[in-house]
């Protein structure tokens, strides 16, 4: 029994229709442009017939071509040429014949030249953002159904594709908007860093004026009684002298007690006036040799140390000039000095005090070393604190080696002390190279 022609057509169309729904399910699958060339050049060929398809793409400032011809498909980024921008302006389909597309290009064409071969160019473009551009070539010339099914293919296409290229947008916003969130959270964590240091800072800035607040008015404090006592001993000794002495040693005697007070409080009044040297912040930084300062320290002190038969040396392993606070060098030297004098013992065979000067990459070391009394063990945890007297000789505020260690405080410096009863003491201070 022969089958009718309208059958035919029906079965024809109804194969087609069911390509057209295989080649969606297929091409609904891909996720990115290049995913596309095969089930596009697998299923095209079921739908519609050709020889060679160009698919070209844009979408907002991105665009796209497929180039389809023995059944694969290369994908790749491409330009509309002025001929496809006026289709696609115009937006109708034409037909030209292959030999003719090289007066329509201006370089060579894109179009794959067949012999008696037809190209059909077919637009669809829903609005000036988007379009897509169908060419096919072929042996024959597509009727009315054909192109039905052309523009059914180039709306799927383009819907797809404008899908595609949403979803790289998003992919690549989402990515920037990722890493600009972890940016943030590093940026965040610095500023928790720094907030925490700054809180730690605060801290240690006010746990500082708080011990400094203490220590003057624990200064004051003192101060008033050690500056009250000299002054009654004034006193009294000026009583002593508007009455009529009988004996000109008694008279002498006073006089050098009263010497010896004045003296005493000028002393008291040096230390404050470098106690609070210790509170400005000043800075007197000079390049100097370290051996100097210490000679003239000692030329300061040369009486006295003649007086207690002290032997001095000094030696540098230090051949350059360096720069240093030399304000407070001085003053740490001349503590250090007064403090030998002060416990200097008289009648001792051989008193020395001497001076090594050395370095390393960053400080400048300055050892002071006598065979004094030396210092106690019991005393040895408390001599840099303040008012602290160790020593039943001693003649001091208790404020010396105090302002030695405030002084190499507010420099970043440092001293340390051993010392052995009835053999002397060793001092090495750490002043930090400029």
């Amino acid at each position: 029994m022969a089958i009718s022609g309208e059958k035919l057509k029906s079965i024809s169309q109804r194969l087609r229709y069911e390509a057209f729904s295989t080649f969606a399910t297929e091409i609904g699958k891909v996720n990115n442009f290049e995913e596309l060339n095969k089930p596009l050049a697998f299923n095209l060929k079921y739908i519609v017939a050709y020889q060679f398809a160009r698919i070209l793409f844009y979408d907002a400032g991105v665009t796209h071509s497929y180039t389809i011809e023995n059944a694969e498909s290369i994908f790749k980024e491409s330009r509309f040429t002025p001929f496809e921008l006026g289709i696609i302006e115009s937006k109708l389909s034409s037909t030209f014949n292959t030999s003719e597309l090289s007066d329509k290009y201006s370089g060579d064409s894109p179009i794959r030249e067949i012999p008696d071969g037809k190209v059909l160019f077919l637009p669809y473009s829903p609005n000036e953002n988007r379009f897509v551009l169908l060419q096919l070539v072929s042996q024959t010339t597509y009727n009315e159904n054909d192109i039905r099914f052309i523009k059914l293919i180039a709306e799927f296409l383009l819907n797809k594709l404008s899908q595609i290229h949403l979803s790289n947008e998003l992919s690549d916003k989402n990515n920037m908007l990722y890493a600009q969130n972890e940016e943030l959270n590093t940026l965040n964590h610095q500023i928790n860093s720094l907030n925490q240091n700054l809180e730690q800072k605060i801290k240690e800035r006010t746990e500082a004026l708080k011990r400094s607040n203490d220590e003057l008015m624990t200064v004051f404090y003192r101060s008033s009684h050690d500056l009250k006592a000299p002054l009654t001993t004034l006193r009294g000794l000026i009583n002593l002298l508007e009455k009529p002495q009988k004996d000109d040693a008694f008279f002498e005697s006073y006089i050098k007690k009263s010497y010896e007070t004045i003296d005493q409080m000028a002393s008291m009044f040096d230390k404050l006036s470098s106690l609070t040297a210790t509170y400005a912040n000043n800075e007197f930084s000079k390049t100097v040799f370290i051996r100097d300062i210490i000679s003239i320290v000692l030329a300061n002190h040369e009486q006295e140390l003649m007086d207690l038969n002290i032997e001095v040396g000094v030696k540098s392993y230090i051949n350059s000039a360096v720069k240093v606070d030399t304000f407070i060098l001085t003053k740490v030297i001349g503590e250090l000095v007064e403090n030998t004098i002060h416990y200097g013992e008289a009648d001792k065979t051989k008193s020395i005090l001497h001076f090594e000067i050395s370095e390393t990459e960053t400080e400048i070391l300055v050892d002071v070393i006598d065979n004094g009394p030396g210092i106690p063990t019991m005393v040895l945890p408390h001599i840099f604190d303040m008012y602290y007297r160790g020593h039943e000789k001693s003649k001091g505020h208790g404020l010396g080696l105090y302002l030695v260690s405030k002084f190499l405080e507010t420099i970043n410096g440092r001293i340390v002390c051993c010392s052995s009863p009835k053999e002397g003491t060793w001092f090495r201070i750490y002043f930090p190279k400029k």
